[in-house]
């Protein structure tokens, strides 16, 4: 507590202070002579009429002002620095909150780097799977997973075996750009065009039975021509069940007269469905030769 003006204006140092007892005879003479009795400022207490506070109040005052390291500042200092050690709590507690941030960002881009080795070395197990398609219905692959180059080409090396007894007739082979895989292993399939008796019959040579459909005729199968809209169609099945032949072979050979790309998709026996991509340009100067024994008219 520091001292009011009025103490501090009435200290002097080189001036005795009176005593109590002078004080009290003070205040006897004046009660005796019916004056008013004056008192201290600071404690109310009954001082000498010359003076304005009381021996008490001046000898504290003097304490006070005689001890000049004595300063309240320091205090305040105290105060600020007790204040200080509550913050740093506070203070520390933000960087951990950061910190906790910082392991969960780390955590979650580690994920993503694992995330993206792992798809990064899934892919060659994706391009293998154009080679030989997986399909999880009778789908065609998109265009980008066919091969871009034609291996296979038309072929009359075995036409003898397509047209069996019959002594007149012709027929054309084309294998597939890729081997399916079947139940009873990797099969390559084979479009077949054959003209008997002027009749035309186009067939894909599947090499394996297919999947069992009750109560329906024939198999479901996938037709893509060129860029042509995916379309599901039912195909009749072979008495050996290792082929399936168009609805109608004469229009759907016409068809690949004028087309570069088939992919076929129909599902084996036992197996996940499968595509087959066929290359079929060049049919036509092979089949112009054949057209009236195939029942067309040039």
């Amino acid at each position: 507590m520091e001292p009011s003006a009025a103490i501090l204006s009435h200290i002097r140092p080189a001036r005795a202070l009176p005593t109590a007892q002078a004080t009290r005879g003070v205040s006897t003479r004046l009660r005796a002579e019916g004056r008013p009795l004056k008192r201290c400022r600071e404690c109310a207490r009954e001082i000498q009429e010359s003076a304005t506070i009381c021996d008490t109040c001046a000898e504290w005052a003097a304490a006070l002002v005689g001890a000049p390291g004595d300063n309240p500042v320091p205090a305040r200092g105290t105060e600020s620095s007790n204040g200080i050690e509550s913050v740093p709590p506070r203070v520390r507690s933000g960087p951990g909150r950061r910190e906790l941030l910082l392991v969960v960002l780390a955590v979650v881009g580690a994920a993503l780097v694992t995330f993206a080795l792992l798809f990064a070395r899934g892919g060659p197990s994706s391009s293998v799977s154009a080679a030989a398609p997986r399909a999880t219905g009778p789908q065609p692959s998109t265009p980008s997973s066919s091969a871009t180059v034609a291996v296979q080409k038309w072929s009359t090396d075995d036409r003898a075996h397509w047209l069996g007894n019959q002594r007149h007739g012709a027929a054309f082979e084309l294998p597939a750009e890729n081997a399916v895989q079947t139940w009873f292993g990797p099969v390559r399939p084979a479009l077949v065009v054959r003209c008997t008796s002027r009749t035309t019959q186009t067939f894909v040579y599947t090499g394996s039975p297919m999947k069992i459909e009750p109560h329906a005729e024939g198999k479901t199968v996938t037709v893509s021509v060129d860029d042509e809209p995916v379309k599901t169609e039912r195909w009749p099945d072979a008495d050996d069940h290792d082929a399936l032949f168009a609805p109608d072979g004469a229009a759907f050979a016409q068809r690949l007269l004028h087309a570069q790309t088939l992919r076929f998709g129909y599902s084996p026996h036992n197996a996940n469905d499968v595509v087959a991509h066929f290359h079929v340009s060049g049919l036509g100067e092979l089949i112009d030769p054949v057209a009236k024994e195939c029942g067309w008219t040039k």
